[in-house]
């Protein structure tokens, strides 16, 4: 097949689209409060709109600016979230439409790479229904993260090049490859499952036997490369030193923890934890489906495994593993799943039929239980099915009551609180809060956000260190009063201290607090945990 009929075209909307409407009737019952990394990157996109709503494309600083407003992530998802916001406002509910879009590129792509390998279109139709069924994807797509436009990144980029390969002119190198520099800036894991699909074209390239085809197939993958590089080199030359810091930062906490693994412990942990990140039905149906889908789909399918291997390949040897970080190897899983249950649904026989159904019918019960039970949907014998399916167990970066996914009612974590406390003492002053507290729902990240948003004058900012073994404090009187508020979590107040030292410290700031007279105590709430949060304020202030 050379190209898309206009019934794959209709199809393939349709299916992203219902997939994209789940997705914002999930957020419009959500109202989890963004933990520290998702509000970093929420404030990133902030940062762009400020450099978007004062545009100075002609000055060398605003430049620079503009492609370091993180030296570790890359900026796509930044800045399409600036640009959102500048044109419609600072809300929270731009993330959100952000998320949508994504959602409804990953189901798009994964429909028209299965049409553009030739997959029949049940096939096609239900590799773009089974990616979204995934725990894993479910759970990445709740959050206000990188790791989700990754995935659609990626399976976006995988298409561009089948679609460059079934066209190949030297203008649609050159589109490709510029398209396929934003997708690898969405997050670097990107560029890892890229790699292996475009190896497979080169090499095939190389294959061809007609020499004067090969010449131009081979020019235009190298003028395809260069495009992709042109578009990704600004960035990374910028900010390599930054990243490379923070990656050797990494490397020897998890060293001097015992922490690092090597490239065969991070394979057996990657291996262990799809069962987990597919749930066990999904895992159970992709091992069935390599061999059941058959040899010419899975050969059709060989630019998917060229990048599914690659990728894993690859990030078997990256600093630290994460479940989330080999999620695009779920396309390949969603693809072959596809095949194989559009083999069993054209068997002529009821049976296989129905079997097929039940599947689907198992997998779509799945994703209701993981995604609207118990709340909104309360009905126990879904919440007892999704148990028993396997579903319930934590696969992503964190969960956020170590049992669920579902969307989170409102709680009263107390940010509304202490900004409201601070206001009234203080009006527009621009004073500093030091938030003691590192937990997923209270933390300074979030915190920060709050004020952005609501436009406060307040700065919301830590002296907790955060590595990945654990957060560090140094205690020091004369530092302490740079603060003009402190706000202390008594009880769980997160992330654990990497060493003894650190957690005296902590405790010798918390009696500084409540005892030197230097501060004087503002008032106490009470969190949904039960713990109580202190509010502290610097004796003597005048503005």
């Amino acid at each position: 097949m050379n190209t898309l009929t206009k019934k794959d075209i209709c199809w393939g909307s349709g299916a992203a689209l219902i997939s994209a409407c789940l997705m914002a009737l999930w957020y419009s019952f959500d109202h989890h409060i963004p933990m520290m990394d998702e509000a970093g990157h929420i404030l990133n996109g902030l940062g762009y709109r400020e450099l978007f709503s004062h545009p100075r494309p002609w000055r060398i600083e605003w430049l620079q600016k503009s492609l370091s407003v993180n030296g570790f992530y890359p900026p796509t998802v930044y800045i399409l979230t600036g640009l959102v916001k500048t044109a419609l406002g600072p809300g929270r509910h731009w993330d959100i439409l952000v998320q949508v879009f994504f959602t409804f590129l990953l189901t798009g792509s994964v429909f028209f790479t299965a049409r553009l390998l030739q997959l029949p279109l049940i096939a096609a139709l239900t590799s773009a229904l089974i990616i979204n069924l995934y725990p894993e994807t479910s759970s990445l797509n709740h959050l206000f993260m990188l790791d989700f436009p990754a995935l659609a990144a990626a399976a976006f980029g995988i298409c561009l090049l089948i679609i460059w390969w079934h066209w190949p002119t030297w203008r649609n190198a050159v589109m490709c490859g510029i398209l396929l520099g934003f997708c690898c800036l969405t997050k670097q894991i990107v560029a890892a499952f890229l790699l292996g699909t475009g190896f497979f074209y080169f090499v095939a390239a190389l294959k061809n036997k007609d020499p004067i085809e090969r010449k131009k197939l081979i020019g235009q993958i190298f003028v395809l490369a260069g495009s992709t590089a042109l578009v990704g080199a600004p960035w990374l030359l910028i900010n390599y030193k930054s990243m490379h810091a923070i990656n050797e930062y990494a490397q020897t906490n998890l060293v001097s923890a015992g922490q690092k693994m090597a490239p065969w412990q991070s394979m057996l942990y990657y291996l262990k934890s799809y069962f987990y990140t597919l749930s066990p039905a999904g895992c159970l149906l992709f091992l069935v489906s390599i061999f059941a889908a058959g040899k010419q789909a899975n050969k059709q399918l060989a630019p998917v495994w060229a990048s599914a291997l690659l990728g894993f390949f690859l990030m078997c040897n990256y600093v630290y593993p994460l479940e989330r970080y080999i999620t695009p190897t779920l396309i390949l899983a969603a693809l072959v799943s596809g095949a194989a249950l559009s083999n069993l649904a054209q068997i002529k026989n009821i049976g296989a039929k129905i079997a097929t159904g039940l599947i689907l019918g198992l997998l779509a019960i799945q994703y209701l239980s993981y995604n609207f039970t118990p709340y909104p949907i309360s009905l126990p014998p879904l919440t007892a099915l999704s148990k028993m399916l396997g579903v319930r167990l934590e696969t992503s970066l964190f969960s956020r009551d170590g049992t669920k996914e579902n969307p989170f009612p409102l709680e009263d974590w107390g940010y509304d609180w202490t900004l409201n406390n601070i206001s009234k003492r203080d009006g527009k002053a621009p004073v500093y809060l030091n938030v003691m507290a590192n937990k997923t729902n209270l933390n300074a990240q979030t915190f920060d956000l709050a004020t952005r948003e609501k436009g406060s004058p307040i700065r919301a900012t830590t002296s907790r260190i955060w590595s990945i073994v654990g957060d560090s404090y140094e205690f020091d009187p004369v530092k302490t009063m740079y603060f003009h508020w402190f706000l202390v979590k008594e009880g769980d107040h997160g992330a654990p201290f990497k060493d003894e030292k650190s957690k005296q410290d902590y405790a010798a700031l918390k009696t500084f607090l409540s005892t030197s007279g230097k501060f004087e105590e503002i008032g106490r709430h009470i969190c949904p945990d039960k713990d109580e949060l202190i509010l502290y304020r610097q004796r003597g202030l005048s503005f």
